[in-house]
């Protein structure tokens, strides 16, 4: 077994997780790769987004920079191994009967279903004698989401289109869509290239847009987005401003009107500097 580094901080179990979560969208390799290690792991790291929670066995996010190609050889060792990395970094576990334990369980039950997982009568292997360990820093009962009242859960497909009364009429759009186009681009903004956390701090963690390169107002019926080819993150200053003209600005229009160094440089943003007037 060629040798390899543990997961050293939280930033190294999120880039897994967010890896892992992308297989969800690949091809259909990395699809049953995902599907695996999600349906059949009974340690599980949980990680609160604004767009709520995702899933991932310690045993892959325990092994720093993993992939699927990597994975064969990172599993030979126990898991045991995996969870005493993710406890050094701060990571604790959350079992049956623990407070909490609940709630982190029915969102696994959700999490699992929304990709159609199914076996027994709650959906998932284990389920019955509920032995899943879920493993978490710092976790709170409740979480807050960022509030876009025009996005819709619980599809099984990234059907987007169908309208709905919220003050006015808004064009429904997929939350799992939506987190795995932020598992592909990240967190900064394709126009600005602002990262929230860099800028604001923690207040800013996992903030972000998501643009819909295909307008739904003008498709004006269902149909299946694609994540990585239909949706891009933006802030809101760029989100508001790519649909200040009509048609709207692509994204290459808008990076070419601002200032080079802004696009290139997120860290210029928050040393406060400005684009020349």
């Amino acid at each position: 077994m060629r040798d390899f580094e543990f997961s050293k901080t939280s930033a190294d179990v999120t880039e897994n997780l967010l890896k892992l979560h992308s297989y969800a969208l690949g091809n259909e390799r990395e699809r049953a790769f995902h599907f695996d290690r999600i349906y059949n792991a009974e340690h599980q790291v949980y990680h609160q987004t604004s767009d709520g929670p995702i899933f991932a066995p310690v045993k892959w996010c325990g092994a720093k920079g993993n992939s699927l190609s990597r994975y064969a050889d990172r599993k030979r060792k126990i898991s045991q191994y995996y969870q005493r990395a993710v406890k050094k970094i701060g990571f604790s576990a959350i079992v049956y009967g623990d407070r909490g334990y609940d709630d982190i369980y029915n969102d696994f039950l959700l999490f699992c279903r929304s990709f159609g997982f199914k076996n027994s009568a709650a959906g998932l292997p284990h389920s019955d004698s509920r032995n899943r360990t879920f493993w978490s820093i710092g976790y709170k009962a409740t979480s807050m989401p960022q509030n876009f009242p025009d996005e819709v859960e619980n599809a099984q497909d990234y059907l987007e289109g169908a309208t709905k009364k919220v003050a006015v009429n808004a064009y429904e759009r997929n939350r799992k869509a939506r987190m795995a186009c932020i598992a592909h681009y990240g967190w900064e903004c394709k126009g600005c290239g602002i990262d929230f956390v860099e800028r604001y701090g923690s207040i800013g963690k996992e903030f972000i847009h998501v643009h819909h390169l295909k307008l739904l107002s003008e498709i004006g019926k269902q149909y299946k987005v694609d994540p990585i080819k239909d949706l891009i993150p933006v802030c809101p200053n760029c989100h508001a401003m790519i649909h200040r003209r009509t048609p709207t600005l692509s994204i290459k229009e808008l990076v070419d009107i601002l200032n080079p160094a802004l696009c290139t440089s997120p860290s210029s943003l928050s040393t406060g500097s400005r684009r020349p007037r």
